[in-house]
């Protein structure tokens, strides 16, 4: 009986524990969405391209910073990086976010530390991790644009001293 048992899960087993790339668009009016493959272990990356957006940066009353999505000529982009929590566990989720918008006209662009902010670079980190969860704006690094009339590429590589971050290089081709 055990080895009847065995032999109906063991291909089920091998099966599942197979790494498989995926990688999947979902096409939303002016609004793509990308799962990407090339991510941190343990985690799933994700790409929102935005036509027809503006990205603005905002603060609360405490002084944090938080993105805005409303409409304008822009593009813009949001990666993520979601690692799931344990099942059951409350606030187990841990993410990271990037934000930034490619002005409208903007085929080929180079950005480095201070002109960061040009594209308006917003790095977020989202946990249950006093300190280090919310917005930052990213000041040291380089991002590479190319934007065409059906592509978006980009690679972004950069650091922070605070918070601390798993993401640190992106490279990233979202067809639209």
């Amino acid at each position: 009986m055990k080895l009847k048992v065995l032999l109906v899960f063991l291909p089920v087993v091998i099966f599942s524990s197979c790494k498989t790339k995926v990688e999947s668009n979902t096409s939303m009016n002016d609004k793509i969405v990308k799962v990407n493959s090339e991510c941190p272990a343990g985690g799933t990356c994700t790409v929102e391209v935005q036509k027809n957006k503006m990205l603005n940066v905002l603060e609360d009353g405490t002084g944090a910073l938080y993105p805005q999505i409303v409409e304008g000529e822009h593009t813009v982009v949001v990666y993520t990086f979601l690692k799931e929590g344990p099942e059951g566990a409350a606030d187990g989720d841990y993410s990271e976010t990037i934000h930034f918008m490619i002005p409208k006209g903007t085929e080929a662009g180079t950005y480095s530390d201070a002109s960061l902010q040009d594209v308006k670079l917003l790095f977020g980190k989202h946990c249950y991790c006093k300190g280090e969860a919310g917005y930052y704006p990213v000041e040291k690094g380089s991002l590479k644009v190319l934007q065409e009339k059906n592509s978006v590429t980009f690679n972004l590589d950069f650091k922070m001293e605070h918070p601390s971050h798993e993401l640190n290089n992106i490279t990233q081709h979202s067809s639209l």
